[in-house]
């Protein structure tokens, strides 16, 4: 009876081989075309994922480019426009300066600054109603007339 257990364990392990051997050639050949076919179209996606995730890597590495030139010239912008702003500070405090200046000034010299503005506007009104005089008298241009309206003109 032993004998009769031992040769049946044996066979078990043996009987289960055959039958899995068995069963791997019982497959159709259609199905093992279909698994090549699923397989091959398998390897070709992978392929072409793995270029896609190359260009997206380079396209990756090129937007990590731009943005540090980006902050680079950001960087840049920002210290000219507060350089800009000192400066147009600057500018306002000596128009300040200068017209408080200015105020000090015409405040010190009082009615002297009135007189000497008229001083100085008295020749040009007083050649320009001259020489309308002079235009209404003779009805007609003389040549020296012309000559200094034409230079009165010109500056």
């Amino acid at each position: 009876m032993l004998r009769a257990l031992q040769g049946a364990g044996c066979r078990l392990p043996i009987l289960t081989v055959l039958a899995l051997v068995a069963g791997c050639t019982m497959v159709p050949r259609s199905q093992v075309a279909d698994c090549q076919r699923a397989q091959q179209t398998l390897r070709t996606e992978n392929a072409r994922l793995k270029d896609q995730v190359l260009v997206y890597q380079t396209q990756n590495r090129d937007y990590a480019d731009r943005a540090v030139d980006d902050s680079r010239r950001l960087a840049a912008q920002d210290e000219t426009i507060n350089q800009l702003q000192k400066t147009n500070i600057a500018y306002r405090n000596d128009i300040s300066r200068l017209e408080a200046a200015y105020k000090q000034l015409t405040a010190n010299l009082g009615d002297f600054a009135t007189s000497t503005a008229d001083a100085r506007a008295w020749p040009r009104t007083s050649g320009r109603s001259a020489s309308a005089a002079n235009k209404k008298e003779s009805g007609s241009r003389s040549p020296s007339s012309s000559g200094s309206d034409d230079a009165a003109r010109i500056r």
